[in-house]
């Protein structure tokens, strides 16, 4: 005679292995949920309570998540996990307390924590005279953690970049967001930086100007230069010479006034800038409450773009014209990325994949006003102490 207890241990085996196997051929998505226990008992003909059974086999075989009230989450695939992973993730980032490191951030961990992953956060100086050394010292303590995997928000410099190759050979994935480092082959998840900064300036050509200035900053960042391209082919396709004297770097080193000095150079050259297309809010925010300082109207006088669509662009005075960056979108493609990554379901060679942005038309941008110039001199008298 069969002992009904092991006849029933069997089955509830045989069907977890069923439902493993539709796992494993995608009829059943990572991160997603597996249909109701009711629909599960239909589809192969048993009891409510031997599905319970079932699950729990999953469960205990790490395939499968218990979340109270929704369901039973898929975390992974049968048999692709392996016995060394640690389900630890890292991520190195920046300026958590500003919407952009901040919305990556948020992105990422929803991602990982629906399939079962441990995010370790690592926030670095926002000085970035600092900055650097402070990387170096978080990469080294994750990677003697144990992590499987990271999401990099980081500086290009040497010591990274070994630091990184050394993570690679150890077995670590890797996947670069916001700006990658040249010649590291790992994964990379950005925005379309040179066709938004492209866009974003033809829109201030349609609208007449053609003494357009750019405020960028200092670093040899990929996304920087990619705006940087973006402006100068934007000004090339409408026949317009890039003016060197129009293009401003910013360095945090040298303190907020230099956006004065900035400011006051560009006001001071005949013909004047009418319009400037800053490398971020912050900086645009910035340039636009200085134009006001300084006696002249937004965008009567000057129409300003800013990038990345941070909260404060739409609260200052005028609203500010600026290209949306999708942040979350970008923590989550790399969470995504990665975790394809270390489960095998994604191979060769590295990808750079690169998301669509939006400029966001408001206030701060308007035609070329040829009578602007009047108002400028008036401006040049009232604040010459600030030359």
């Amino acid at each position: 005679m069969i002992d009904p207890v092991s006849s029933r241990v069997l089955t509830s085996t045989h069907l977890a292995q069923i439902l493993s196997d539709r796992i494993r051929i995608g009829a059943y998505q990572v991160g997603e949920f597996l249909p109701s226990e009711r629909d599960l008992a239909e589809s192969l003909e048993v009891s409510r309570e031997t599905i319970r059974r079932v699950i729990a086999v999953l469960v205990n075989d790490g395939i499968v998540k218990r979340e109270r009230g929704r369901g039973n989450r898929i975390i992974s695939i049968p048999g692709e996990s392996e016995p060394s992973r640690t389900r630890l993730i890292g991520m190195v980032i920046y300026g958590l307390g500003h919407m952009g490191s901040a919305s990556i951030f948020n992105g990422c961990h929803i991602i990982l924590r629906n399939h079962g992953y441990h995010l370790i956060v690592c926030e670095t100086s926002t000085d970035v005279m600092v900055r650097a050394t402070d990387e170096a010292i978080q990469l080294r303590a994750l990677m003697e953690r144990g992590i499987d995997g990271m999401v990099l928000y980081a500086e290009p410099t040497a010591q990274n970049q070994s630091l990184l190759h050394k993570a690679m050979r150890n077995g670590i994935y890797i996947v670069q967001v916001d700006r990658y480092i040249p010649g590291l082959p790992c994964d990379y998840i950005g925005v379309e930086n040179e066709k938004a900064a492209y866009g974003a300036v033809e829109r201030l050509i349609e609208l007449g100007h053609r003494r357009i200035a750019h405020l960028t900053m200092e670093g040899g960042v990929t996304s920087v230069q990619e705006r940087l391209d973006g402006y100068r082919r934007a000004l090339i396709s409408a026949g317009i010479e890039p003016d060197p004297e129009l293009i401003a770097s910013y360095s945090r080193a040298d303190g907020p006034d230099q956006f004065d000095r900035i400011l006051d150079r560009w006001l001071h050259l005949t013909p004047r800038p009418s319009a400037i297309f800053s490398i971020n809010d912050t900086f645009a925010v910035e340039m636009l409450s200085r134009v006001k300082r300084r006696g002249l109207k937004v965008p009567d006088a000057m129409s300003i773009i800013g990038f990345d669509d941070v909260p404060a662009a739409g609260i200052v005075t005028p609203p500010l014209t600026t290209v949306a960056q999708p942040f979350s979108l970008i923590g989550q493609t790399a969470a995504q990325v990665l975790l394809d990554r270390i489960s095998g379901r994604l191979t060769g060679p590295p990808r750079h994949i690169l998301l669509p942005t939006q400029l966001i038309v408001r206030e701060s941008i308007g035609r070329w006003n040829e009578n602007s110039s009047e108002s400028l001199d008036g401006a040049r008298k009232e604040d010459k102490s600030l030359v």
